[in-house]
């Protein structure tokens, strides 16, 4: 029996040092399991940590880079401000934590100016490059009339870009066929045709080619033209100065004219083939061009038109007068087309004068 119960002891006592030693395996399962669980979750967690930074810091760069447009943008807005204005050629400014230069090339007979303008937030720059039309102040559409405009018989007025010669620019949608200004109206008559702003010539006229009663023009530049300097965006004192008055009627010329007609008129005004900038004008702003026959590139500004009746004139026409033009009608075949690349060369001709480039008119707009 004494050794039967020994041997229970025995056994109970390996049983005790075996349940001790498998408590202790368990615990230290449980110790080595915790600390793998911790350094899983630490991995996890700095991964995670790393992506939100990455990720905050990816969200700062974006909204400073959309700052730094947005600034651009506003570059090209002052810069365009201060051309019409007559202002600096360049600009620079400040907002927030961002800033912004911008600055005007003016275009040559061949090629388009542009505006551009860089805007930096924290070292990011973002750039807007503005494709823009350098044209006289005066211009707002192919004809542009201080006062009712009718325009009738056979005549078509194109305000879709032209080349020089006469023929519409692909891609080009120029500008109003014919703008009046606040107070007045234009009638279409007849079997003219009007068009403009890449729409072509029609009758009757398409509405987005013409605007009359225009209330909203360029911002410091005269509401419409009523005198020949005015138009051009140079003093009346250098105007007579610079622009050389002609004793004939001008015809057959090359340059810049102004003329005086005896009597108030220029009857069967014949320009040959011509270019360049004719104004008719006198001091009681009533000269009139009669009876318009030829050829002309460039820029005719006068006191009124009565009758393009076998012209074909590329670039612009201003009138200036308040008592109305009625630009054809009858057997009226003459035809104004809208040309920048005329405009072009008659600034060129004009010398490049500040003035000649108070009114600049977006084209494209590209950004990176």
């Amino acid at each position: 029996m004494r050794k039967i119960i020994l041997d229970k002891r025995a056994v109970e006592g390996a049983a005790r040092e075996l349940s001790t030693r498998e408590k202790r395996i368990n615990r230290g399962s449980v110790i080595i399991a915790s600390a793998l669980f911790v350094l899983v979750m630490s991995f996890v967690v700095g991964n995670y940590l790393v992506i939100v930074s990455s990720g905050s810091i990816g969200v700062k760069k974006l909204n400073d880079s959309t700052k730094a447009l947005y600034l651009a943008e506003a570059g090209v807005q002052r810069m365009i401000y201060q051309t019409n204005s007559g202002g600096s050629t360049s600009v620079t400014g400040s907002l927030g934590s961002g800033s912004y230069t911008a600055s005007y090339t003016a275009g040559g007979i061949n090629t388009d100016g542009n505006i551009r303008s860089t805007g930096t937030v924290s070292g990011i720059s973002r750039t807007v490059t503005v494709d823009i039309l350098d044209i006289p102040p005066g211009v707002r559409g192919v004809v542009t009339s201080n006062s009712n405009l009718s325009v009738g018989g056979l005549m078509t007025v194109d305000g879709r870009d032209h080349w020089f010669f006469g023929v519409p620019m692909s891609r080009r949608p120029g500008m109003y066929g014919v703008s009046t200004n606040a107070s007045s109206d234009f009638f279409q008559s007849g079997l003219a045709e009007v068009g403009g702003n890449g729409i072509s010539p029609d009758n009757p006229a398409n509405p987005a080619t013409y605007q009359d009663r225009d209330n909203n023009p360029p911002p410091s530049t005269p509401a419409y033209a009523s005198t020949p300097w005015d138009a051009l965006g140079v003093s009346q004192s250098w105007y007579e100065a610079n622009v050389p008055a002609s004793s004939e009627p001008p015809s057959w010329f090359i340059g810049v004219k102004r003329y005086d007609p005896p009597g108030g008129t220029w009857e069967n005004a014949n320009l040959g083939i011509s270019s360049g900038i004719l104004i008719v004008h006198n001091s009681t702003n009533t000269a009139k061009m009669k009876n318009v026959t030829g050829v002309f590139v460039g820029l005719i500004i006068a006191d009124d038109i009565s009758n393009v009746s076998a012209a074909l004139i590329t670039g612009s026409v201003i009138t200036t007068n308040t008592a109305g033009t009625n630009l054809g009608s009858g057997l009226s075949l003459g035809y104004v087309g809208y040309s920048n690349q005329s405009l072009r060369i008659a600034g060129w001709m004009f010398g490049g004068r500040n003035g000649w480039r108070k009114t600049v008119k977006p084209q494209s707009w590209r950004e990176t």
